[in-house]
């Protein structure tokens, strides 16, 4: 099978607009579309299906996250679990997306397997909770090539799995009931030969300024231009995820509230952006984003004069000497004294990291 257009041109450009619509808004999952397009119709020409059945697979799979158009930012680049009700806001991207799909006309046929494509064979999938052959035969096709996908490529929270990973992960979900066991097998006994198709192989659309800009958005301190809070959860998981070890240090400013209280917030703010500066030029930190860290000391900005140094593969006691050595030569204003103190040293970072760790942040 070849990964190719299955529409006339008219119909392919409506179509790749609206699929650039989602994949703009989020560089992550650039191409997901395309891809579980691919895997979904390899999957259906594995199962000796006809033709004109594999090109509306192929169709269904390019169309089934439109809806995605539809949730919120805040949401849809969270780099955290999801809580109970951001969940259940995301649950309706399938829904919406038959929706657009009604609206656009002529593609009335796809809607049972856009809909449905995250039913799961046991009843506890969502729109509608279907249970085995009740939920569309190309659904649970998509099903199995969209989660594939999800898997192999980079999630801001992770980095992307290897074949194994991903086949061990979706042997627990068929064991939990997630897909069609017959269609799961075939996947399984295929899909090694095929691969994975590589991220950027069926992607156009690729806009690095703009995704470093959403970045420095989402995941920096604008007063300091350091990294913030939410960057620093994200990276203490993705060391979960690797089982790195790890020390967490904070520092703050003794006085700092007084020194507001003395000179007011804008002198306040001069001597957190000048703290900033010197950590940052003492420690040489790296204050990137992207994963994987290519630092191993990273500095964050937390809650006014709160900092935080997340260094990988250190021991506390070593990590805590030098930066309380290194602070104690920071010129500041007289009454200013920076302290530090360990927030966490772990031999391998724990994988409930939020509940251990996000609470003091």
């Amino acid at each position: 099978m070849q990964c190719q257009s299955v529409w006339s041109n008219n119909d392919l450009e409506k179509i790749e607009a609206l699929i650039f619509a989602i994949e703009v808004r989020d560089a992550y999952t650039q191409g997901h579309s395309r891809r579980v397009a691919c895997y979904g119709g390899h999957l259906a020409a594995w199962m000796g299906m006809h033709e004109p059945f594999i090109a509306q697979t192929y169709r269904a799979g390019m169309v089934h996250d439109l809806g995605k158009v539809g949730i919120p930012d805040d949401i849809l680049l969270k780099s955290g679990r999801l809580s109970a009700n951001e969940y259940d806001l995301i649950k309706l991207h399938s829904t919406l997306s038959a929706k657009i799909i009604e609206k656009l006309g002529g593609l009335n046929d796809l809607l049972p397997a856009v809909r449905h494509h995250h039913e799961h064979y046991d009843g506890s999938g969502y729109p509608d909770g279907l249970i085995g052959e009740e939920i569309p035969l190309m659904a649970r096709i998509i099903t199995i090539a969209d989660t594939f996908d999800a898997l192999t490529t980079r999630r801001i929270y992770r980095s992307a799995m290897s074949m194994e990973q991903s086949i061990a992960i979706m042997d627990q979900e068929i064991e939990r009931g997630k897909y069609d066991p017959h269609l799961y097998a075939l996947f399984r006994a295929h899909i090694q030969e095929l691969g994975i198709f590589d991220q950027t192989h069926l992607s156009q659309f690729a806009y690095p300024e703009l995704e470093a800009k959403r970045n420095s958005f989402h995941f920096k301190d604008p007063l300091t231009d350091l990294l913030n809070k939410n960057a620093l959860l994200n990276h203490l998981r993705q060391s979960a995820n690797r089982r790195e070890s790890g020390v967490l240090i904070e520092i703050n400013l003794k006085r700092f509230s007084h020194f507001n209280r003395d000179h007011g917030l804008e002198a306040g703010d001069t001597l957190l952006m000048a703290t900033a500066e010197q950590l940052r030029i003492a420690l040489q930190c790296g204050n990137d984003f992207e994963s994987p860290l290519p630092h191993r000391l990273y500095l964050y900005r937390g809650y006014a004069d709160r900092f935080y140094l997340f260094c990988i593969g250190c021991n506390a006691k070593g990590t805590y000497a030098h930066i309380k050595e290194t602070i104690g030569r920071f010129e500041l204003p007289h009454g200013i004294q920076p302290y530090c103190k360990v927030l966490l040293d772990a031999a391998k970072i724990p994988t409930n990291i939020d509940h251990a760790i996000g609470y003091l942040l």
